[in-house]
């Protein structure tokens, strides 16, 4: 299972970000495979509530929600 945080390094330029390494390619590819064989029903149990946080932010800033339904 992928334990590493997410890279907070990177540049403010997109233009100046690096390739990422083989190993770490291999460690998304991993985390990947990982969550797609998950069958444990959390993704589906906490989707619906990631759509209520995500369309409560947005609509803190005045944007529109994304998921009409």
């Amino acid at each position: 299972m992928y334990s590493k945080p997410f890279r907070t390094d990177q540049p403010s330029d997109p233009l100046l970000v690096q390739p990422l390494s083989k190993q770490t390619v291999e460690e998304v590819i991993q985390l990947l495979d990982d969550w797609m064989a998950d069958e444990s029903g959390y993704d589906e149990a906490a989707w619906d509530e990631l759509k209520v946080a995500l369309d409560q932010a947005r609509s803190s800033i005045d944007a529109r929600g994304l998921f009409v339904e």
